[in-house]
């Protein structure tokens, strides 16, 4: 604490002056509070003017937006003359020729209020978005459906040319009994006679031994099983059409002619080699000669018939069809 001179407090002016010091001090706090608190006042005022306010990022600002002229009329459902007297603004298109007409654009609040003006409200014109969507699926629908029917026609026309080439080719049920006639005929006699002379080749090996006569006797075999295979495949391709196979049985004859080629390649061929090195090795005694000449000579009429009866019917398929021996 401040401590007064002595002659000051001798002469009372210290307790003048501690009066005074005390006025003061008291009118400064005073004017201190309320400095603090009008600051106090002035800080909340402004912190309350420059809180942000929210945005409403869902409201639509359409005062400063513009729509191309395309825009306004698809999305608003109205037509040229409608824009008249709006206003626009001219914008550089995408093209470069100075022959295309200019792109205009329109100020977006003045076109959703002439939009209101024609349709009544913002809910008219939804609804119109919504029927026109319908639409546009349904439009939709209506092209897969349609794609899908053309599709259909062309894999029809495609399997109905396909059978009528074949029909052409090969001819109907009908035809393909009456053409094949001749055929089975020949496959038939061809699988007696060579049941036949498998028989009589069989028993002369059996009765001579001879390497010659299995071989010709295995040769038989084979030519028995390949006719009766082509006569099975006959039978299938004369067959009508089904739901497994809807384009009919026509080419099966040659699978099965296929599989007999191949069995008399292995079968016979196979077989007269190994039985015929075999003999060669260890040869049997014949025990009659004139037996197995006979039954070869036997084999080659029957065969022989064979083969004419088959150059016959050749010839008599390809007059009908108008084409050569060879060709046929």
């Amino acid at each position: 604490m401040y401590e007064f001179p002595a002659k000051c407090r001798r002469r009372g002016c210290h307790r003048r002056l501690l009066t005074i010091l005390q006025n003061l001090s008291s009118r400064r706090i005073s004017t201190c509070s309320r400095q603090l608190s009008s600051s106090s006042d002035d800080i909340s005022k402004k912190s309350n003017e420059t809180q942000p306010t929210k945005v409403d990022y869902n409201a639509a600002h359409d005062e400063n937006t513009y729509v191309t002229e395309t825009r306004a009329i698809d999305d608003y459902f109205l037509d040229h003359r409608d824009l008249e007297g709006l206003q626009k603004i001219t914008v550089r298109n995408a093209y470069s020729s100075v022959v295309e007409l200019p792109t205009y654009c329109y100020l977006k609040s003045q076109v959703k209020e002439r939009a209101i003006d024609k349709h009544g409200s913002i809910a008219n014109i939804k609804q119109k978005h919504r029927e026109r969507r319908k639409q546009l699926e349904a439009d939709e629908t209506y092209r897969r459906d349609f794609s899908g029917l053309i599709g259909h026609l062309k894999k029809t026309i495609k399997d109905q040319t396909k059978i009528d080439a074949d029909k052409k080719v090969y001819g109907g049920h009908t035809e393909r009994v009456n053409f094949l006639k001749g055929s089975a005929r020949v496959v038939t006699y061809a699988i007696i006679s060579n049941f036949t002379v498998m028989v009589f080749k069989f028993g002369a090996y059996l009765h001579t031994g001879s390497a010659s006569m299995l071989s010709e006797a295995v040769h038989s075999l084979a030519d028995f099983a390949n006719q009766c295979l082509l006569a099975f495949g006959i039978l299938q391709s004369i067959k009508a059409p089904s739901a497994d196979h809807p384009y009919g049985w026509s080419r099966a004859r040659y699978v099965y002619s296929l599989i007999s080629g191949v069995g008399i390649f292995f079968l016979g061929s196979g077989v007269s080699v190994y039985h015929g090195i075999s003999d060669l090795f260890s040869p049997p005694v014949l025990a009659s000669l004139p037996l197995a000449i006979s039954v070869l000579f036997g084999s080659l009429l029957a065969e022989g018939a064979t083969f004419v009866m088959a150059v016959n019917q050749v010839s008599k398929s390809a007059r009908e069809t108008g084409v050569s021996f060879t060709d046929y």
